[in-house]
């Protein structure tokens, strides 16, 4: 079970980095500078944010339903795995698969990345999409 938990905060980090990717394409940055320092700021927090709330998926969902914190963090919750996933198809499909090797970002949306990739392509995205999404839900819920 180590070897195992030990892959899933591999996965759980690997989500970091494309929910951080996904997040810088989706603002506009094509290139690696400091005068985006202020994106990748927002996209470090925001990817930070949406890994500490899948880390604490068991946590967030054992509480009651009568605190009200828990319910609201419960709504976030739900809305912060659709935009992990989101995130982290994009962050994947713009900067790893579909990515040319220039120091830039690719900034694509999902209907472009979809149309720019092949049947096995998209097989292989959404696989990794859902593995490193639920990465971070699986260690809150077998890490004890």
């Amino acid at each position: 079970m180590r070897i195992f938990l030990g892959i899933l905060i591999i996965g759980s980090l690997w989500d970091l980095v494309t929910s951080f990717l996904g997040i810088v394409g989706l603002l506009g940055v094509t290139n690696l500078n400091q005068g985006n320092i202020g994106i990748y700021m927002t996209a470090i927090v925001g990817s930070a944010l949406i890994l500490g709330l899948s880390i604490s998926t068991k946590d967030i969902w054992s509480e009651c339903e009568t605190n009200i914190i828990y319910l609201v963090l419960k709504v976030v919750h739900v809305a912060a795995i659709i935009f992990d996933a989101y995130t982290s198809f994009l962050g994947t499909a713009q900067n790893i698969l579909l990515h040319d090797s220039r120091t830039a970002f690719l900034t694509i949306g999902l209907e472009e990345a979809w149309e720019m990739t092949n049947v096995e392509q998209k097989i292989a995205l959404l696989f990794v999409t859902v593995l490193v999404t639920i990465s971070p839900i699986a260690f809150s819920t077998l890490r004890d």
